[in-house]
C-alpha cells in the first residue's frame, strides 16, 4: 500500500505569509522596546531662540532621523501647542534619541 501526501500550495503560501509577518512582527516590537528611552533618563540642550529661528531649523541640528519626529518631541517636551517661537525664549531639546 502507497500513501501519497499531496501539499497544498495556498496553505503553504499562507502559512509563509503568516510566519513573515508574525517575525516581522516580533522585530518591530524588539526594535521599539529596545529603542525606547524615559524621559528621566534622556538628555536636553538648552537652546536660546533667536531670530529668525524655527523649530525645523532647531530640530535640524540635533535630529539624527527625522525631523519631524524631533519637532513632535522638542514641542512635547515643552509644552508646546503651536510653531510658532519667541526670540529669548528657551527651549529643551532632546539630544540622545
Amino acid at each position: 500500500m502507497t500513501y501519497s501526501r499531496r501539499i497544498d500550495k495556498n496553505k503553504l503560501f499562507r502559512a509563509l505569509i503568516i510566519m513573515t509577518l508574525t517575525v516581522f512582527m516580533i522585530v518591530q516590537a524588539a526594535t521599539m522596546a529596545f529603542s525606547y528611552i524615559p524621559e528621566n533618563e534622556r538628555e536636553y540642550k538648552t537652546v536660546v531662540v533667536c531670530s529668525g529661528d524655527t523649530l525645523w531649523s532647531i530640530a535640524s541640528k540635533y535630529a539624527s532621523g527625522d525631523i519631524r519626529r524631533k519637532i513632535k518631541d522638542i514641542k512635547s517636551f515643552n509644552n508646546l501647542e503651536s510653531d510658532f517661537l519667541t526670540v529669548g525664549e528657551h527651549i529643551l531639546v532632546p539630544i540622545n534619541d
